[in-house]
């Protein structure tokens, strides 16, 4: 019994196509806008198992936004695979495009996800989704506290 228990959980891991897989997502980014100013604005980015903090500001000289790169970490497969399981749980194919509540200004994070099925980005304007919130906590709590730029908290927009 114990062997066809095992044979069926094998045959449901790769069907389900996990198996030896480290990431859902080859790739995202989760971008925090404060407006009305909207510079400068934060940026954390996955890919190739490493998490990026950026800061983009507006550049007068090149007239477009510059991203500069302030943290950089590679994650342990550990961390990989918790991120993994929080990746797994957004069910990320059924959020919507947009989240919105309507205001003059605030902050509004756009969060992009490379899928092996295409890209999916997510728009929160001035809203606090729990399960993206989820993964916010998550990556804050891997980066040291210096550089935990991003939160779905309060800010001050002075």
């Amino acid at each position: 019994m114990r062997k066809v228990l095992s044979i069926c959980f094998l045959i449901f891991l790769f069907q389900a196509n996990i198996f030896g897989q480290r990431t859902t997502v080859d790739s995202f980014s989760i971008k925090q806008t404060i407006l009305p100013e909207a510079s400068p604005q934060f940026k954390y980015v996955f890919e190739k198992n490493t998490l990026t903090v950026y800061q983009t500001k507006y550049s007068r000289i090149k007239k477009d936004l510059i991203d500069k790169k302030l943290y950089r970490m590679k994650l342990s497969d550990r961390q990989i695979d918790s991120l993994n399981s929080i990746l797994i749980n957004l069910a990320i194919e059924s959020l919507d495009t947009l989240y919105s509540k309507p205001m003059l200004d605030g902050v509004f994070w756009t969060f992009e996800f490379q899928l092996k099925k295409g890209k999916k980005k997510v728009v929160l304007d001035n809203y606090y989704h729990a399960k993206l919130d989820g993964l916010l906590i998550y990556l804050n709590k891997q980066l040291p506290e210096k550089w935990r730029l991003i939160s779905l908290g309060v800010f001050d927009t002075d």
